[in-house]
């Protein structure tokens, strides 16, 4: 008895630091529930430093409680916490609230702000947007701020956030052009930005100049509505003036002209831009240049970045461009990625390896689907340097065998001095894949069987052609299982399909593959993945 009580005890029997500690991950909803386990825990929760409000917690609809009363339920619950805690400097408040009672969400930021908040995440789904306290612009303790929906900023003529280190805007609404500089200038340690832009935001220009920025991201996507004071002679543009830039993401398909100035510290960017030649060249301001011009510009100002990620929607803008452009010589660039990119995107491949004269890693996925699926391969006129001194590494993601592919990996091969690993990953719908194995249609890989090893390409290449090519044409030969070792399940879903492998100590034993229908291919991520280990267990 006494031994069953003293295990029972044991984590009540912890520091009150340490109880504390552990009752911060949970929504402080559940960390006042634990209030009713004994004495001992009664009051713990009002000293935990971790505000975790989620109105999505109690607004149940299985519940017979009336949606209104629930919505009051909430109210109450976060007056009475906030009312009895007993922190005074709170280390994270989260607040998610979809209900309209803007004086409620106003008094309970001020209440976070008095009590020294360090990180303020709101995430407010409502009809108006809440105008933030003067206090917060002038709160000295504040390093994370995330700001979601339903907010609006208007800029006060002083700001200081001496200690702000993070800040992300999603959805927000701005009062003028001039909201978001304002805003940075109060931020003298500022190293994260992040901006999630809506159409109907009140920014024509996004003005980034900071110069203790390390991190940027600037997201932008049309909401089907256009700008409520769209005009014919207003274009959305993107300004970036950081020296100590490191990392740099922009995903737009609406902003028309980048203006970077020279990021020095820049060591990896991610570019996935959208521009309509037609649309830009019917402009009178274009002056008979098509808008791609910025793109090239963008990549100019970015020169100097270390690894480069680019999608098919960015090199099929690059692709129309009129007017003498050409790409930036990349001297510090090691690592290239190709994301989601469809058949002509594949010619930028030379002018990009032409262009990165030290690249070490280049890595190509395909997955995006342009219409028109160009007939072959333009090989390049001279070997890139890089090839030649610097490529180690290659990979190709889902790769489905068009010819363009084949003939890229081949030359690839060929006059890769220096490579040491090439991997190829292969799109499901390039095999049909049965449970006894995987059958492969003869003339579907008769391509791949007349490959001729090329004649002046390395011991280690040679080796890596042969095996390629071994691996893309035969079928794996599967053992047979032994019920006294330990079986391994691998298994993949997409919405195309279903893959289960298994396997012992590394050796294949049995396939299993299943193309899904159309009514399947509408499950959910977790139905999906749910259905995949239902199959794996049924066969």
């Amino acid at each position: 008895m006494h031994r069953s009580r003293l295990s029972r005890d044991i984590i009540s029997n912890l520091p009150d630091e340490l109880l504390c500690h552990i009752l911060s991950f949970l929504p402080t909803k559940f960390a006042v529930g634990t209030s009713i386990l004994s004495k001992r825990w009664r009051y713990l929760w009002a000293s935990v430093p971790i505000l975790d409000f989620d109105d999505e917690l109690w607004l149940n609809p299985s519940t017979l409680v009336e949606l209104e009363e629930r919505i009051t339920m909430f109210q109450n619950f976060v007056d009475g916490v906030l009312h009895h805690s007993e922190v005074s400097c709170i280390k994270k408040f989260r607040l998610g609230y979809r209900d309209n009672n803007l004086d409620s969400v106003y008094s309970w930021i001020c209440i976070a702000l008095e009590r020294r908040v360090q990180e303020l995440d709101l995430h407010l789904l409502i009809d108006w947007g809440v105008e933030l306290p003067p206090m917060f612009f002038i709160c000295k303790t504040l390093v994370v701020v995330k700001l979601s929906c339903a907010l609006f900023l208007d800029i006060p003529t002083t700001v200081w956030l001496p200690s702000l280190k993070a800040l992300h805007l999603k959805s927000v609404e701005y009062s003028d052009d001039d909201s978001i500089q304002n805003l940075l200038s109060g931020c003298p340690v500022l190293e994260e930005l992040v901006i999630e832009r809506e159409e109907r935001d009140n920014q024509w220009v996004v003005n980034v100049s900071n110069p203790s920025l390390k991190i940027l991201r600037i997201f932008f996507f049309t909401d089907g509505f256009g700008h409520p004071y769209e005009q014919e002679d207003q274009d959305y543009k993107v300004v970036v003036d950081a020296p100590n830039l490191e990392y740099l993401s922009i995903t737009d398909y609406l902003s028309k002209d980048y203006f970077v100035k020279d990021l020095p510290s820049l060591v990896k960017a991610f570019i996935d831009v959208e521009q309509d030649s037609e649309e830009f060249e019917e402009s009178p301001h274009n002056g008979g240049i098509s808008y791609h011009g910025p793109i090239y510009e963008l990549l100019g100002r970015i020169s100097n970045v270390k690894c480069l990620s680019l999608t098919g929607v960015t090199l099929d803008s690059l692709s129309g461009t009129i007017g003498d452009y050409k790409l930036p010589t990349f001297h510090n660039m090691t690592r290239l990625e190709f994301l989601f990119i469809g058949g002509f995107n594949w010619d930028f491949l030379p002018n990009f390896l032409h262009s990165s004269p030290n690249l070490e890693a280049l890595i190509i996925e395909t997955g995006y689907t342009n219409e028109l699926i160009p007939e072959g391969w333009l090989m390049p006129l001279q070997v890139p340097a890089c090839l030649v001194l610097h490529l180690k590494e290659i990979e190709i993601r889902r790769i489905v065998g068009e010819d363009y592919e084949l003939e890229a990996v081949e030359y690839l091969l060929k006059n890769a001095e220096v490579l040491q690993q090439m991997t190829i990953d292969c799109h499901e719908s390039s095999m049909d894949q049965e449970f006894c194995g995987i059958e492969i249609d003869p003339e579907n890989i008769k391509a791949i069987v007349d490959w001729t090893v090329p004649t002046n390409i390395h011991e280690v290449a040679n080796k890596a052609f042969e095996e390629i090519k071994s691996k893309m044409v035969n079928s794996p030969i599967l053992r047979l299982p032994n019920f006294e070792k330990v079986f391994e399940v691998a298994y993949g879903a997409s919405h195309m399909g279903i893959g289960v492998v298994l396997s012992q100590e590394g050796h294949l034993v049995a396939f299993f593959s299943e193309k899904l229908n159309e009514a399947k291919k509408k499950y959910s991520t977790y139905d999906l993945e749910f259905y995949v280990v239902v199959q794996a267990i049924r066969h």
